[in-house]
């Protein structure tokens, strides 16, 4: 993991802008060699000193700490350190065991066994066990409580527990993805007796107690999450006696944290900036695998957004190429198909969508659309350059007559946007989906009909019936090779739909002191600091 800056080999084909985002493009060429030329002149990080924090620097508020409602990687991933699952993703993607030592499917698919780890306990000294699997997983599933994932256990019917460390999770049909999906943070068990205390309710919970490694002691909104080491932890012990998460959403601000040691690691660095930072011997960078998709998102429900050929005609607009050259600094491969590359059911489309503006303009003139204007929504500090790329697709959609405004909110505020009624949502928003465990199941979601908010997160509002009953059918076919082929079949709709402008898979930068090792990002993009120490 010390190795310096790795990265897969980017596409090199270059694509002409139109004249109107050209300057855009340009200025951010300029930015990128500016913010490059710093080399080696940065100053040396702090050395790394036994039981110190260890100060992670990340990119955005959370929008909550309650590991049920919860609903991005980052949080997910902080969210690890403290409330942990009864399975794991390890950094190479293979399903581990967690607070589960084993599990059993029957023969006929429908009853789950799950063995438990014996001699646990929750950070408050309560003991884990059955009941307290019982307890979580039954507020996962009560439509009283947020919880935007919880179509990946919808096939659970009842929970048993024959005895204090046996789990038996009754299916109403088969669900072969269920046991990656006990993995995901939804399911973070919590212990019982502390979803009322310390300002926690049943429906929301502000301070997580789990039986993680670390514990969840402050959260000071806008500047970060503190946590203290677990003394009583069942497994290895962390080196760092506490972690302090710092929400720093602008990106050189996070660069100078790491090159002046006020923070050992930092999330999403300046993409302008990862040649200065691998340079350095101070700092290591690693970009991971391109997991995350990124769209921008139609409001299906608005017209002229309702119509496919709109859609698809915004689609052509966009030179995706040239943005990941100038704006994302190669660090995206451009959309083939609706999931990313890393996981294994993602299927290669027939046609891509390539830039193509006069054919942008003849559909939307076969649309009847003579002039149209949207507002088009991304977040703060959520996702590398995310305003600039919502500043240059606008640029080549004004040259196929699209007038855009670009509105941008901090990200809790954006998440209660986008997951707002059709009427009080953006016409165009920024999206991107890592999937949580490596399933399509996960990131398919997006397109049932039944998961748009406020029951889930599939913001398009897109509703196709052949689409929801193949997507119905994967999630409960055991055999592989038919499923991979339901899920493809359903992709190819999707595609051809386009309920979004389909962008590009993305890589997971992180950058962190040379002085450390066991640092991990799975290809769920969740990042693992708890085990890190010094390299010598």
């Amino acid at each position: 993991m010390n190795s310096k800056h790795r990265s897969n080999k980017p596409y090199r084909r270059r694509s002409a802008a139109p004249a109107k985002a050209t300057l855009f493009l340009a200025l951010a060429a300029v930015a990128a060699l500016t913010s490059c030329s710093r080399g080696n002149s940065a100053s040396e990080t702090a050395t790394v000193k036994k039981d110190q924090q260890l100060v992670i620097a990340i990119d955005a508020e959370p929008d909550t700490l309650d590991p049920q409602s919860q609903t991005t990687s980052v949080v997910a991933s902080i969210l690890k350190y403290s409330v942990e699952t009864l399975t794991n993703t390890t950094a190479t993607g293979e399903l581990a065991p967690g607070l589960a030592t084993s599990w059993k499917l029957s023969n006929d698919g429908l009853k789950l066994t799950l063995d438990l780890r014996k001699n646990v306990t929750f950070q408050n000294g309560s003991p884990f066990t059955s009941t307290a699997v019982k307890a979580t997983l039954d507020r996962v599933l009560d439509p009283k409580v947020t919880v935007p994932y919880r179509s990946a256990f919808s096939a659970i019917s009842e929970v048993l527990t024959p005895d204090a460390h046996t789990v038996e999770l009754v299916l109403s049909r088969p669900a072969p993805a269920l046991p990656k999906a006990l993995s995901l943070e939804t399911v973070g068990i919590l212990a019982p007796d502390s979803v009322s205390q310390n300002g926690n309710s049943y429906t929301k919970i502000v301070l997580p107690v789990g039986t993680g490694p670390y514990r969840v002691e402050q959260y000071d909104r806008g500047e970060k999450i503190a946590m203290s080491r677990n003394e009583s932890y069942w497994g290895a012990k962390p080196y760092f006696k506490g972690i302090s998460f710092k929400i720093v959403p602008e990106a050189s601000s996070r660069q100078n944290m790491l090159m002046s040691g006020e923070a050992q690691m930092i999330l999403s660095p300046p993409l302008t900036s990862l040649d200065a930072i691998s340079k350095n011997s101070s700092t290591t960078v690693h970009t991971g695998l391109p997991a995350r998709t990124l769209y921008a998102v139609f409001n299906t429900q608005r017209p002229p957004f309702d119509n496919p050929l709109v859609r698809r005609a915004l689609n052509y607009a966009i030179d995706r190429e040239a943005i990941i050259k100038s704006v994302m600094h190669n660090t995206a491969e451009a959309a083939k198909g609706p999931l990313a590359p890393a996981l294994a059911d993602n299927c290669t489309m027939d046609h891509p969508y390539a830039y193509d503006p006069e054919k942008a303009r003849t559909l939307l003139k076969d649309a009847g659309v003579k002039s149209l204007e949207v507002e088009f929504g991304a977040p703060n500090g959520k996702y590398p350059q995310a305003t600039q790329i919502a500043q240059a697709i606008a640029g080549y959609l004004k040259d196929v007559g699209v007038t855009v405004k670009v509105t941008t909110l901090d990200w809790p505020t954006y998440v209660g946007r986008v997951t707002s009624a059709p009427k009080d949502n953006f016409g165009l928003h920024i999206l991107g989906w890592a999937a949580s465990y490596m399933d399509p199941q996960q990131p398919m979601t997006q397109f049932q009909s039944d998961q748009a908010p406020p029951r889930g997160l599939a913001t398009s509002f897109y509703k196709n019936a052949k689409v929801d009953a193949l997507l119905a059918s994967a999630a409960k076919e055991i055999n592989l090779q038919t499923r991979s082929a339901l899920y493809c079949d359903a992709q190819k709709i999707v595609w051809d739909d386009a309920p979004f402008i389909f962008l590009w898979a993305q890589k997971y930068p992180i950058a962190f002191n040379s002085a450390l090792t066991g640092i991990t990002v799975a290809p769920n993009e969740y990042f693992d600091t708890i085990h890190a120490r010094p390299a010598n």
